[in-house]
């Protein structure tokens, strides 16, 4: 259990990475195609080479606000897979005591009838 919990912490942690670094690349796109259209229109002149610095800073903006939100999901899943690792941990170790007390009471039971039938003989 405690490996499996541990083998679904790992698969959602590289899921939510891929996701991250999806993200990044998308967005790093987006900045490198905003910084393009700057530099096309840089000979336009001088409003609409400001209005585009508006629209680049408004795309950093953007990014870095989903970059965040990433960052914030990414790390709302690594607890929550810690939580049901630390749970399935914690649930195989209480299953474990039960099965050890089981079998402690199960070989008093079999000294006690040992001792009985030697009683006996």
């Amino acid at each position: 259990a405690a490996r499996k919990a541990e083998a679904d912490f790992e698969a959602r942690l590289a899921a939510a990475r891929a996701e991250l670094e999806a993200e990044i690349k998308r967005l790093q796109a987006e900045l490198a195609e905003a910084l393009r259209r700057l530099a096309e229109e840089h000979s336009k002149g001088e409003a609409d080479l400001a209005a585009l610095k508006a629209s680049k800073e408004e795309a950093e903006r953007k990014a870095s606000e989903a970059l965040d939100k990433a960052k914030q999901d990414s790390d709302e899943a690594l607890r929550e897979a810690q939580a049901a690792k630390e749970a399935a941990l914690a649930q195989a170790k209480a299953e474990a005591k039960a099965e050890l007390e089981a079998a402690r009471a199960a070989a008093e039971q079999a000294a006690a009838e040992a001792a009985a039938e030697a009683s006996k003989a």
